[in-house]
């Protein structure tokens, strides 16, 4: 089994504990979330859904990280729920440290979330 990480954020930069968690449902894949232009329509959007739940679907996995533009991600968590894949959120903490006006800001995760419908 495996878990698909299908963001913009590459498994080998997350921390210790989420790449734990990511690992009890099995190899993590990382798949990267497209650029979504913000001119693109619905039409776009839909093919861009199906192209990529169909590859996602195709590997099989038992749950998938899904970050992404919001209406794109939609459409996919749709499409995925309806073959019975997890689709999962990873959850952090916002830390926000601010020195001579400058923010620092750092997230620690938490927990994976499923997406519920």
């Amino acid at each position: 089994m495996s878990f698909i990480n299908f963001s913009n954020h590459p498994s080998a930069q997350w921390g210790t504990e989420q790449f734990k968690k990511a690992r009890e449902f099995g190899e993590v894949i990382d798949l990267a979330f497209p650029f979504v232009s913000p001119e693109a329509d619905e039409n776009e959007i839909a093919r861009l859904a199906e192209e990529f739940a169909g590859k996602i679907i195709g590997m099989a996995p038992a749950a998938v990280m899904i970050q992404g533009e919001f209406t794109l991600a939609f459409a996919i968590v749709s499409h995925l729920k309806r073959e019975g894949i997890r689709c999962l959120a990873a959850c952090s903490n916002r830390l926000v440290e601010e020195e001579d006006n400058v923010k620092h800001v750092r997230f620690e995760f938490v927990r994976f979330r499923e997406y519920i419908s």
